[in-house]
């Protein structure tokens, strides 16, 4: 027996219930104490950036908008709410397939985001689509069938058929371009600068914890971007690890959560480039 499995059995077979209920309870706050610390930073930004999040935790924080920009928005919210999109008729629900509730309730505006982001496409005539966070492939999937755009999207997991919403001619056709890169990672970004350079729209949906897209956002925000129409839209901004970094965001945006996907979206428009205040 070694040394690892000796401890093991000890501990199973010698320590008091009550001291392994105390040893669980100090593992379960050492393993999580990260979580407090974004828990505690979110808490002290509702409190001392946010003065009314009595009322709301979550402030809009769109100031400056401009007249052309919100009238541009105000288009596309209308443009979606008259759109249906068209539902596969080869596809086979699966219970166990990743976000299936999602696609099955894809219409659903406000609720969820796919509307919106078919919309932005067509309304403003966008041809290159880029994704950060392709997940089951719902909107790659309705970017292929309900627009002409191209698309570039990015995960850390190979798509695979049992647990995709992409079927297999859809994931090979010549408009999809697939990553499994970490474009978090400052080298590997830069080795696909040029994609995000040309991009029309980027949507970013990937992890959700805050320091992904801290680490995105910053370096995007480096790019020397030519003057052109361009958009960034942000899906779960109502998460409290994505608070800051909608906060950090200094380019104009407007917070259209009510008319997108429950769990917060944004736009933000950056045309001339985006302006980011990164975390430390």
């Amino acid at each position: 027996m070694n040394i690892s499995k000796q401890i093991k059995y000890w501990y199973k077979k010698y320590l008091p219930e009550f001291l392994k209920k105390y040893i669980s309870k100090i593992k379960f706050y050492f393993k999580n104490v990260f979580i407090v610390f974004k828990i505690l930073s979110f808490q002290f930004d509702m409190k001392y950036m946010n003065p009314l999040s009595d009322l709301s935790w979550m402030s809009s924080n769109s100031n400056n908008i401009k007249k052309e920009f919100l009238e541009k928005v105000l288009d596309i919210i209308n443009y979606a709410s008259k759109l249906e999109l068209s539902k596969d008729s080869n596809y086979k629900p699966s219970p166990s397939r990743q976000y299936e509730f999602e696609y099955l309730n894809s219409n659903n505006f406000p609720g969820e985001h796919y509307k919106l982001l078919v919309s932005i496409i067509n309304k403003e005539n966008l041809g290159i689509f880029t994704e950060l966070g392709t997940g089951s492939g719902i909107a790659c999937k309705y970017v292929l069938s309900e627009t002409t755009a191209t698309i570039n999207t990015f995960d850390i997991v190979q798509w695979s058929s049992e647990n995709s919403h992409l079927s297999q001619s859809e994931y090979e056709n010549t408009r999809l371009n697939y990553f499994i890169k970490n474009v978090g990672n400052r080298k590997t970004f830069l080795e696909h600068k040029n994609i995000f350079l040309n991009s029309d729209l980027i949507l970013l949906d990937a992890s959700k914890d805050g320091d992904f897209e801290n680490s995105f956002l910053a370096y995007l925000s480096e790019l020397k971007f030519s003057s052109k129409k361009r958009y960034l839209l942000i899906d779960d901004i109502r998460y409290f690890s994505m608070h800051r970094v909608w906060n950090n965001i200094l380019s104009e945006k407007i917070d259209i959560t009510s008319f997108g996907h429950w769990a917060g979206t944004g736009i933000v428009d950056i045309s001339n480039g985006l302006i980011y205040k990164k975390d430390l």
